[in-house]
């Protein structure tokens, strides 16, 4: 979506930054929260040194550590500036006053077509940040999913085939992970990665069930943990820092000719259910330009959800991929009418849910 000065205030002015800083993790007691760069501070920023309102922040230590609630998102979750905008019209369901409608957007006369005789670039270079030794010791020290955690994953038909595949993982015993992890990293290591709060506390309290993010080589590079219990909002927690590949990114570099883009991991599982092969996308607009590459030579089916945000992330990708030379359906067009997504559902509710 193209954004414009009139849109981003209006967003910003329907926000509370105190609100988006609990739905980060980052507790704040009368007005105080430790720096959003605590490594820069003497013993991690103890004391908390960095004021908060409903509007603004200001470290009073570090000169470039404050804003507005967009740079809040964009200096606590190492984004863009584009990147915090849409994360929190994703986050607080937010639509422009002077958004198209779905039915102008979606018509095929409107799509750009690709330039002629473009030439694919080469993927870019991977390689493990500094992250990985903190994410690897995480999940080793995380259990094997079962109880309420397996409960949840079968109540959405997906099952141990696929979870042992995946190398899906749960926090068992919460104390056991975060005092291990103190004993084996900085705090400002792990508050930096995002698996500690800025009270030097381990965020997966709540959000037990945990999809580790594997590269080319089947090395762990990323992971999004989720809530299992229908209360606890939001229901999906990310370190802090830039995605480095799709969910499920060693199915890239299989010979299959066809492959689905879903929206979340929870979707991309339910089409592997299916016997399908298929990546996922941590949240509709998180698609990266450099991912491109990766689905040469591809017949690829955009499967995300059907409301505003999975339209709109769907169309981004596939103009990302049309300019490429990479063929690009939309799934639901490929679909007999009597088996289509309703509106509102998701590929795992329309698995579930339908007869």
């Amino acid at each position: 979506m193209k954004w414009n000065r009139i849109d981003i205030d209006n967003l910003k002015a329907k926000i509370d930054l105190l609100d988006v800083a609990n739905r980060l993790g980052i507790d704040v007691k009368r007005g105080r929260a430790r720096c959003l760069k605590p490594f820069q501070h003497a013993h991690g920023d103890r004391t908390p040194s960095m004021s908060v309102s409903s509007q603004n922040f200001k470290c009073w230590v570090c000169d470039e550590v404050k804003g507005d609630v967009v740079e809040f998102v964009k200096l606590s979750r190492g984004m863009t500036f584009l990147e915090a905008i849409e994360w929190l019209a994703q986050e607080y369901n937010y639509q422009t006053p002077s958004f198209e409608p779905q039915s102008k957007i979606l018509n095929p006369q409107n799509l750009q077509a690709p330039p002629p005789n473009l030439t694919l670039r080469k993927p870019k270079e991977y390689k493990l940040d500094w992250r990985h030794p903190l994410f690897l010791k995480f999940l080793q020290l995380c259990n094997p999913v079962g109880g309420k955690e397996r409960a949840y994953l079968n109540k959405r038909k997906i099952f141990k085939d696929i979870i042992d595949k995946q190398k899906l993982r749960m926090v068992g015993d919460y104390s056991l992970v975060q005092g291990e992890l103190k004993k084996a990293f900085s705090k400002e290591q792990l508050i930096e990665s995002g698996l500690f709060n800025e009270n030097g506390y381990l965020r997966y309290f709540k959000h037990t069930l945990i999809f580790p993010y594997l590269d080319f080589d089947g090395k762990v590079c990323y992971f999004q943990s989720r809530a299992v219990e229908q209360d606890t909002h939001p229901k999906e927690l990310n370190p802090r820092g830039r995605i480095p590949l799709p969910y499920n990114a060693p199915a890239l570099k299989s010979d299959v000719n066809s492959i689905y883009i879903a929206e979340g991991a929870i979707d991309c599982l339910t089409i592997l259910e299916k016997g399908f092969v298929a990546v996922g996308i941590p949240g509709a607009k998180n698609f990266k330009e450099d991912w491109v590459p990766y689905f040469k030579n591809k017949k690829v089916y955009l499967a995300f959800d059907r409301d505003r945000v999975g339209r709109e992330g769907e169309m981004q990708i596939k103009s990302l991929l049309d300019r490429s030379g990479i063929e690009c359906h939309f799934m639901q067009e490929h679909l007999p009418k009597n088996m289509q997504m309703p509106d509102g559902f998701d590929v795992n509710d329309w698995f579930v849910k339908k007869k």
